[in-house]
């Protein structure tokens, strides 16, 4: 399949924005997208902005209003507007603006399909935009896109179906993709009956449009440390949006608590990787720390137990321990799983020692296991390794010296077989270990020296 870069790089030099920007979102959403990259700078570079305009764009993420809006857009040439409007739409969102107010200030003289999509990710109230299509400006452009998504975006299905879809189709992603999935996946969600029903969204706390007043799911950042994400009770503690116990987004996590209503929590591994852990239930509200607390549960009882109800999820005795158990069992899964995506990542997605790339056959080693002293679950205490070579390693075939050096056990050094042990294993002998780029991510020495030290024991 031939790129179609290169044509629109060519429009935009022949200063024919509107031409290249159609060929470019057609490209963009066709599967797979060749040149990806280098169609979306080409399309970044039309109607570039003036200086000061990101700076601009800072400022009203920090009050925004319709009149700010204004000012934003003021001194736009109107061949760029439609572009302009687009690079500020994509930034503010990323910079987590209310979906309302963008979507307001956005239809101020008409509709673009990036306003349009604010309602199809879930980001705009149907409310909202009732209102907005009220008074619509008489355009071609302007009212009949608006009107034409009232009744669409108004459509709320029965919670229940909502969620218990939410599940099986992240049970089929987990089976395509392994338990931890990229953000873009999640954003994109699943279709139910035609509506894009996206999972996550800017904020942590998030509800798509199709439900009416609780979240589907809570997220959390890749750049907070594992253990804060535990209360001292062992259940998950999860943070308020900002320092108001009001705020819509923490009235609707307190709403989804008294209706015992499941969600999906999202933990941020690394950024743009998500683990993704269902069904999980507000427990308890904290309003002086600023915390709910989340508990995990079996999906299967869940599903239970909304078979024999409206839809509502009423506790028996046993709910309490059996959460208790499978948050525990689930804090567990963070661990190794955050482990593992960050020392595959450190080491390139290939075996330290044959260099192998699919991310299907490595592991992340150990050097101390994790239930000795300073087996700390950190990268410096990880190798990325492929089976073959972390059995070895595990059961003390092979060794890996302070200096980084492959050492073979002597014994398997002398043994004659067949060219897996030649090239698998005796191949490796004295050899230096593929290393992260950055040094603060090697192996530590010192747990080396310890691993070390066992090996030539137990040789």
């Amino acid at each position: 399949m031939e790129s179609p870069a290169r044509a629109i790089e060519f429009l935009v030099e022949l200063r024919r924005d509107d031409e290249a920007a159609v060929l470019g979102r057609y490209a963009l959403a066709r599967e797979p997208c060749i040149d990806g990259a280098r169609i979306r700078a080409a399309l970044n570079s039309l109607g570039s902005p003036p200086d000061g305009w990101h700076e601009a764009v800072l400022a009203f993420a920090q009050a925004p209003s319709v009149e700010a809006w204004d000012e934003l857009l003021l001194f736009t040439p109107h061949d760029a507007l439609y572009h302009r409007t687009r690079s500020a739409l994509q930034a503010l969102i990323r910079l987590g603006v209310d979906g309302d107010v963008l979507f307001r200030c956005a239809t101020r003289h008409g509709t673009t399909p990036d306003a349009i999509q604010l309602i199809e990710c879930g980001l705009v109230d149907p409310d909202t935009v009732v209102r907005r299509a009220e008074h619509a400006p008489h355009t071609a452009r302007g009212q009949g896109p608006v009107r034409g998504c009232v009744a669409w975006s108004r459509v709320v299905f029965s919670d229940h179906r909502v969620r218990l879809a939410t599940f099986d189709w992240l049970t089929s992603q987990v089976r395509a993709h392994g338990e931890v999935l990229p953000r873009q996946l999640l954003a994109d969600g699943l279709v139910l009956d035609g509506r894009r029903v996206p999972l996550v969204g800017p904020q942590g706390i998030f509800k798509p449009a199709v439900l009416s007043d609780a979240p589907l799911s809570i997220t959390t950042s890749p750049k907070g440390p594992y253990d804060d994400s535990f209360g001292p009770d062992g259940l998950l503690r999860y943070r308020y949006r900002g320092t108001d116990p009001m705020h819509h987004e923490n009235v609707g996590l307190r709403t989804a608590m008294q209706k015992r209503l499941p969600l999906v929590y999202f933990h941020g591994i690394l950024p743009g990787r998500y683990l993704a852990v269902w069904p999980v239930f507000v427990v308890q509200d904290h309003p002086a720390e600023l915390a709910f607390d989340v508990a995990v549960d079996d999906v299967s009882a869940v599903r239970e137990r909304f078979a024999e109800t409206d839809g509502s999820f009423v506790m028996d005795d046993g709910d309490s321990a059996r959460r208790r158990y499978i948050t525990s069992t689930t804090r567990q899964r963070l661990h190794q799983n955050s482990f593992r995506e960050k020392v595959l990542r450190a080491y390139r997605e290939q075996c330290a020692l044959c260099r192998l790339r699919h991310v299907e056959l490595l592991d992340a080693a150990h050097i101390i296991p994790d239930w000795q002293e300073h087996g700390d679950p950190v990268v410096a205490n990880g190798l990325a390794l492929c089976k073959l070579h972390h059995a070895a390693f595990d059961r003390y075939f092979i060794g890996i010296r302070p200096d980084f050096r492959i050492e073979v056990r002597a014994d398997m050094l002398r043994e004659k077989d067949g060219p897996m042990l030649r090239h698998g294993l005796q191949g490796m002998h004295d050899r230096v270990i593929l290393l992260p780029r950055s040094r603060e991510l090697w192996p530590d020495p010192e747990r080396l020296r310890q691993r070390y030290k066992e090996f030539r024991q137990a040789s």
